[in-house]
């Protein structure tokens, strides 16, 4: 009785907690059209972070001093419960019948209590799916979409989500890096780059006629960021494809064709490797369809990545920045600067743009990988591509269903990089870390009972 006690006064200040909690994330969607700082965090950065970072700055709660009480009262009704608790499951002696009686009372209440969840929804006037949470605070709600990534109905859930209530912002728990890979197993992309993603360089000819171009960037190009780059462009018709390095590149930028002609191995990096050792400030590489691709250029598999790293003998970035020109562009220069020798037909200037798209060297994908391995994340992925899975459908599900009603899609999840390098400040055993792990274990009764008895709202993670 003690036990069920605290767990309903736990239950009851959760659900004022957590009030508290989505207030601030329903703040996401006015903050990123009202302040600034938040525009480059819905391009590619942590829109949670950020967000929070604007609200603690700039927004003020009435609740904060109820929110306070709230989160005393909770850890003090933790302390009790886990001491009752451990107490019970642990030391106190029960006999079987009384132990299978009320495991049976305990599954009947859960059974019931689902039934009473799924006639009485959270939502009033929307009909959405069960696995949908759902909360309300200030005059906004916020929808949670709950999926299994390997689940059919997943993207099913998702559009009939967003369609059915038309938010003012949809956010996929993902990164732009992964979301960009996803999407470039889709055939049917026709999307166009954003051209503030795109390089402008500054073309200038011979003759006097000037011109920019918007060329799609290397991963790599900005840990150049801020350097002004310029210099004659040059394409070398005895090395057309920059599989080898040649002097007539020293000192200028290399015009060269994408990929190679008889299948070689020549990817951008590989590329930009042999230019730089022909001493090339630059690398422009002409595009061989008219449309440029969405995503950055340069980054490729492990394996790819390798084979790079052997033939340059380097496991870092390249040294000159590398941009794919549209075919139509790239085309007009190659005719124009023929041979590259004799005198100057076409120059270029640029300033190198700063770029928040994550990148990491070789060295780091080979740390994160086998990090990745180790805590068998990799393990369960390699095996559920093995039996060729289709995973993820409903972040594209997503995207599509905004892009069609015109929605604001924000990406709001940590890039790998981030990931990797919050997951190891978190496991260093300082006392901080300690305590945090302390009071998470205080709570374990608490996640328990919301685990089989989710308030309303909640994702009832069991029942769906």
């Amino acid at each position: 009785s003690l036990t069920f006690f605290c767990w309903g006064l736990q239950f009851w200040m959760s659900t004022y907690s957590r009030n508290d909690d989505m207030e601030m994330l329903l703040e996401l969607p006015r903050l990123a059209s009202t302040d600034p700082k938040l525009e480059a965090a819905v391009r590619g950065h942590s829109m949670a972070d950020s967000a929070r970072d604007g609200i603690d700055s700039e927004a003020s709660f009435p609740q904060e001093t109820w929110q306070s009480t709230c989160h005393w009262g909770t850890l003090a009704l933790d302390v009790v419960a886990s001491i009752v608790f451990w107490y019970v499951l642990c030391f106190l002696d029960i006999p079987l019948p009384v132990f299978w009686s009320c495991l049976g009372f305990l599954f009947a209440a859960m059974v019931a209590y689902r039934f009473y969840r799924a006639r009485t929804p959270a939502c009033d006037g929307v009909e959405i799916p069960y696995t949908c949470g759902y909360v309300s605070n200030n005059d906004k709600e916020m929808f949670l979409v709950a999926t299994i990534h390997i689940s059919p109905r997943a993207p099913r859930d998702v559009e009939a989500v967003i369609d059915t209530t038309l938010p003012d912002i949809a956010m996929i728990e993902l990164d732009n890096e992964r979301l960009d890979r996803m999407r470039d197993v889709q055939v049917d992309a026709a999307q166009e780059p954003n051209p503030e993603d795109l390089q402008p360089i500054k073309i200038t000819l011979a003759n006097g006629g000037d011109s920019t171009v918007l060329a799609q960037r290397a991963l790599w190009n900005a840990e150049r960021s801020g350097d002004t780059i310029s210099g004659d462009i040059v394409f070398d018709e005895s090395e057309p494809y920059g599989v080898k390095k040649t002097d007539s590149w020293d000192g200028k930028i290399a015009l060269m064709c994408r990929k190679s002609p008889n299948g070689e191995f020549a990817p951008f990096a590989l590329k930009a490797f042999n230019a730089a050792s022909g001493g090339a400030e630059a690398v422009f590489v002409i595009n061989s369809d008219s449309r440029l691709p969405l995503n950055r250029i340069g980054g490729g598999t492990l394996l790819s990545d390798l084979r790079i790293a052997l033939n340059a003998c380097s496991c870092g970035f390249p040294p000159i920045p590398v941009m794919l020109l549209p075919q139509e562009e790239g085309e007009k220069l190659r005719k124009v600067c023929g041979s590259g020798m004799g005198s100057t037909t076409a120059h270029a200037e640029m300033d190198v743009l700063a770029d928040s798209y994550p990148r990491r060297t070789l060295r780091v994908r080979l740390c994160q990988t086998c990090a990745l391995m180790f805590s068998g994340i990799g393990i369960l992925y390699g095996i559920i591509q093995c039996f060729q899975v289709e995973v993820g459908a409903e972040f594209l599900a997503a995207e599509d269903a905004a892009i069609r009603r015109n929605i604001p899609c924000a990406c709001i999840d940590v890039d790998l990089n981030l990931f990797w390098s919050r997951l190891g400040s978190a496991v260093v055993p300082h006392p901080c870390n300690i305590i945090k792990s302390l009071w998470s274990w205080l709570g374990f009764p608490r996640v328990c009972f919301q685990f089989l008895f989710p308030p309303r709202g909640n994702v009832d993670v069991l029942g769906s």
